[in-house]
């Protein structure tokens, strides 16, 4: 069962949990979380122009906007189905959608949802799928059930890593980072504890990311907050050198294949005894910034959170 308090909250129902801003977060939704761009519906032939890119700045604002708010492979995904399919918001028919694969049918309508949202029309594209009786089959992002086989051989070459790059190897695996954001995170820890300021990025267990934008708020992969024992991050602080991606390949380089990207499979997949599928999302970074903040910043949510992760983490580092 879904952990009671990962629900979508209105803006600003939660307590602050700091008093630290976040520099470029809003919690409007208005430019963020894909809310429609003009505040007038569009006539529907000019919905027509930009699917057909009659009208080229019309379909370049569209352009725009879908490269803003998703990542580029998903982006040009929703761009290519919207122009391929964007015909059937103009007309009101979405029946040809009910001959598709399930698969493929979730990919179109999330791109007619997005085209939806820029003219305006959303309201009018719900009242359509309803009338048609098409329901989104949203399959979980939690994909990475590894079974015993690859676990096995998994487990095998962390042991192996470990004896060779400890202090990064435990990092990655008890913050489930993609391998860059961990090289990232490692180095600006060690920065900060050298200059006395490590209490503005490590506190009361989390990582603050988003603090440091530059860095983990990349346009097409973010990562806003990681909770990490203290322990693991001073073993962190303890390592003599900075790292770099071509450091870390030489250390593993007698252990190929490097299976880095495996640990955040890892991570995930473990997880989910103790958090929510769309808890999961909000620490690997794939929420939106106005849904992180509503649930990092409400005071009544992050204990039983932060709780559940912890004891994620530690069962994690026993199995």
């Amino acid at each position: 069962m879904r952990p009671a308090g990962f629900e979508p909250a209105t803006t600003g129902s939660g307590g602050q949990r700091g008093k630290g801003g976040m520099g470029g977060f809003s919690g409007d939704r208005g430019g963020i979380t894909g809310g429609a761009l003009l505040p007038a519906v569009m006539p529907l032939d000019t919905v027509a122009n930009i699917v057909t890119a009659q009208d080229p700045k019309l379909w370049d604002a569209f352009r725009r906007y879908v490269m803003n708010e998703y990542s580029r492979v998903h982006a040009l995904n929703i761009l290519n189905y919207a122009r391929k399919y964007g015909r059937l918001l103009v007309m009101g028919d979405l029946s040809p959608l009910l001959e598709l694969s399930p698969d493929k049918r979730r990919h179109v309508l999330t791109a007619l949802a997005a085209l939806a949202r820029f003219t305006g029309r959303y309201e009018e594209f719900k009242r359509l799928k309803k009338r048609y009786g098409i329901r989104v089959e949203k399959p979980s992002k939690i994909m990475a059930q590894i079974d015993s086989s690859s676990l096995k051989e998994l487990a095998e070459w962390i042991h192996r890593a470990r004896e060779r790059l400890a202090a990064f190897i435990d990092f990655a695996l008890a913050t489930g980072m993609r391998p860059t954001e961990v090289i990232e995170s490692f180095n600006l820890i060690k920065e900060l504890h050298e200059a006395g300021r490590l209490d503005s990025y490590y506190k009361d267990g989390w990582l603050e990311h988003f603090r440091y934008e530059k860095l983990f708020l990349r346009r097409t992969k973010k990562v806003y907050v990681s909770y990490c024992p203290r322990e693991i991050i001073q073993a962190v602080i303890e390592y003599p050198e900075k790292l770099s991606v071509e450091k870390v390949r030489h250390r593993l380089e007698e252990i190929k294949p490097l299976r880095l990207k495996q640990i955040r499979k890892l991570w995930a997949s473990y997880m989910t005894k103790f958090l929510s599928e769309p808890e999961i999302n909000l620490i690997q970074g794939r929420v939106s910034k106005s849904v992180f903040m509503q649930h990092y910043f409400n005071k009544d949510y992050i204990p039983d959170f932060q709780r559940r992760i912890e004891k994620g983490i530690k069962s994690l580092f026993m199995t």
